[in-house]
């Protein structure tokens, strides 16, 4: 696999990966619908709040990971814990896997190089929502370190569990 940020080049394997999730997605209310035509994901890869990380197999795009710099406003809306700098803090957004890469592990893969790169750029703390139920997703990022914060309701049908971690030391050591 070769990890890199995705640009507007980009923008139609991005767009048909997309595409590929939302027509096979096996419970619609863990995900927050994500438009797939083309000046929409043109948009999203040049929205300099988003840093989008893709993985290619040779030509194909297999996943991708993102970060959020304004954590999906989650610190205007939500009480973070003390030890918790939220100006220091980025979200992990969306990530999808193609089909076919799917049970390999990539997921997880991906997360852990979006950590490295969240590190790199002076970043002390992550935050990621999850549907509740979303087991999957909340196996990885629980090995990643991530651990529960709160539940919040970001809208009527959409149930979410914010999870914190602590990007470069202990997580639970450096809690006070």
């Amino acid at each position: 696999m070769i990890y890199r940020k995705i640009t507007s080049a980009d923008k139609e394997k991005l767009a048909d990966l997309i595409k590929e999730m939302n027509e096979n997605l096996l419970n619609k209310t863990w995900f927050l619908p994500m438009e797939s035509d083309l000046e929409s994901v043109e948009k999203m890869i040049n929205k300099s709040r988003f840093y989008i990380l893709g993985a290619f197999d040779g030509d194909n795009l297999a996943g991708i990971a993102s970060l959020d710099y304004k954590n999906g406003k989650l610190p205007e809306m939500y009480k973070f814990p003390d030890w918790c700098d939220t100006n220091k803090m980025v979200e992990f957004a969306f990530s999808i896997v193609a089909l076919q890469y799917r049970g390999k592990g990539l997921m997880f893969e991906m997360l852990n190089k979006i950590k490295e790169i969240a590190i790199s750029q002076g970043f002390e703390y992550a935050c990621c929502t999850v549907h509740k139920d979303n087991y999957p997703s909340k196996k990885n990022i629980l090995k990643m370190g991530f651990e529960y914060c709160m539940s919040i309701n970001q809208n009527t049908d959409f149930p979410r569990d914010i999870l914190l971690m602590r990007l470069k030391k202990d997580f639970i050591k450096d809690k006070k």
